[in-house]
């Protein structure tokens, strides 16, 4: 069963539904609607279906009711093959109630993956609202833009000459620093180059067994969140968005939303969960983003984020 932390880590929406699948649905299956039954899901096989309501967030026996994430973050979702982080998932044409990966949006993605696994197997994600929708529906497209994957360390990732031709942007990112002799280390976002000083303001709210929160009103970039450093978990990346809404309106001042989590080490409280907003105080377009350590030399090999424009 979902634990009471995951509720409170990915924000959820969870809805009752009834079970006519025809049997039991474990815990991270795939579910669609079923055309047959109000309030009702059921499982495909069908690659890509867009009808996806959410994942199982509980053992359902068949006719019986129980919890369905429709959205936010899902602790365990099945997959049919290995999946890497950041990965889009979409229903498989393998086992009813499995999701298959793909390196970049397709018809029927609706889920995000969080962490990795090297075989058929579960991972975590995050679902979007609306499904597919975000994707495929009319005025809501998503097209990737630039996809940046750190083969060696580098001191930053640098989105630049952005086009002009979209209404909002997305950045999906899997990070880690370099930062000595430290669990974690700040991610800062920068606007066109700008690293002009009391330029950025930020607050932000977090939770690590308990609720937190923090604010910055003069700064040289936006602190967007933290991810684990040199001394933190191994193999542990941050997972995150950015949010940067109607960035070609140069009369606004930019902003960006932000949803992360990561592992700082496997103990308690050291699991954290955040949501955060920063704003420019400068009117611009936005042309360039710049994503790099606050103390930290470099984003470590592996390090990933991904910038898509939506329509």
């Amino acid at each position: 069963m979902t634990a009471n932390l995951d509720l409170i880590r990915g924000r959820q929406q969870v809805i009752p539904m009834t079970n006519k699948s025809g049997g039991a649905c474990a815990e991270g299956e795939v579910v669609v609607v079923d055309e047959t039954t109000d309030d009702a899901f059921t499982t495909t096989n069908d690659e890509g279906k867009k009808e996806v309501v959410g994942i199982v967030a509980e053992a359902i026996a068949n006719n019986a009711e129980g919890r369905i994430i429709c959205s936010g973050y899902a602790p365990v979702l099945e997959v049919d093959a290995a999946t890497a982080r950041g990965d889009w998932l979409k229903t498989a044409d393998t086992d009813p109630g499995k999701a298959t990966p793909t390196a970049d949006p397709a018809e029927g993605s609706f889920a995000i993956a969080l962490s990795a696994v090297g075989a058929a197997g579960q991972v975590s994600a995050f679902v979007f609202p609306g499904g597919s929708a975000i994707l495929a529906g009319s005025g809501g497209a998503w097209t990737l833009i630039e996809d940046v994957e750190l083969g060696a360390p580098a001191a930053t990732i640098d989105f630049q000459n952005i086009p002009d031709t979209y209404k909002h942007l997305v950045i999906e990112y899997s990070l880690r620093t370099d930062r000595a002799a430290e669990e974690n280390d700040a991610i800062l976002l920068r606007f066109n180059n700008s690293a002009v000083g009391y330029d950025y303001l930020r607050s932000a709210i977090y939770h690590n067994a308990q609720l937190a929160s923090a604010e910055g009103l003069n700064a040289s970039a936006i602190e967007v969140d933290y991810a684990p450093a040199a001394t933190g978990q191994a193999n542990s990346f941050s997972s995150g968005s950015v949010r940067i809404h109607d960035y070609t309106d140069g009369s606004r001042l930019p902003t960006a939303l932000t949803q992360n989590a990561y592992l700082r080490t496997r103990t308690s409280g050291k699991l954290y969960v955040g949501q955060s907003f920063g704003q420019w105080r400068t009117q611009a377009v936005v042309s360039r983003i710049t994503l790099l350590p606050e103390f930290g030399t470099n984003f470590v090999a592996g390090s990933r984020a991904t910038l898509y424009g939506i329509s």
